[in-house]
């Protein structure tokens, strides 16, 4: 079984895709994400991800 991390680090949070109303709510209600990495889409949470574990992520240029 693969771990889901590696002994001895943390776990992250990455949160993508909120709506800018749905920021400015969590700012006027005073929740602190403080530790929450923040990404506009999946596909960049997804990359964040996987270059925190090591793995390369490159660019496919489309025809």
């Amino acid at each position: 079984m693969w771990p889901c991390q590696p002994p001895g680090q943390a776990t992250e949070c990455i949160v993508s895709g909120v709506r800018p109303a749905i920021a400015q709510t969590i700012v006027h209600l005073g929740i602190d994400l403080g530790t929450v990495v923040p990404r506009s889409s999946r596909a960049d949470a997804l990359a964040y991800a996987l270059r925190r574990q090591g793995i390369a992520v490159v660019p496919v240029r489309r025809l």
